[in-house]
């Protein structure tokens, strides 16, 4: 069985510093899953922030960090990581995740899936590709 190619991909360029996806419409709840492909030599602490938006994405807004299954990217492995945003606060309209590490020289390169809720029978999982679901969001349709 083949795997469902990731919704984002981020190379990690500096430490510290939020990296983003590219916007997406907000949904009610969102399962992110990460791929972190670290070839440093050194471990760090990856940390993935929602940020959203209700003006067409001129201004962000952050959210409470996700809270991680592991945050801890090995040295020189591929760690997958998950974590949620369970909609206890209501989301704007429009979504990007920020996602940063914490040790210098450790760059990853971050693949994101994301599961965004909620489901019901008329429209079931996810329909559309989010990108056509961002276009639906900004074009009013």
């Amino acid at each position: 069985m083949r795997g469902r190619r990731p919704d984002f991909e981020l190379q990690i360029t500096a430490v510290s510093t939020n990296h983003y996806t590219e916007a997406f419409p907000a949904p009610d709840k969102l399962a992110v899953m990460l791929i972190v492909e670290n070839t440093a030599a050194g471990s760090t602490t990856v940390t993935v922030t929602p940020e959203h938006s209700n003006d067409g994405g001129r201004n962000w807004i952050a959210k409470t960090a996700l809270s991680l299954s592991t945050s801890t990217a090995a040295a020189s492995s591929v760690t997958a990581m998950f974590g949620a945003d369970d909609g206890t606060t209501p989301n704007m309209e429009m979504m990007r995740l920020g996602v940063s590490t914490s040790t210098a020289g450790v760059l990853p390169n971050v693949k994101a899936t994301c599961r965004r809720g909620p489901i019901d029978a008329k429209s079931g999982p996810n329909r559309g590709s989010w990108r056509e679901r961002l276009h639906a969001t900004i074009c009013g349709r």
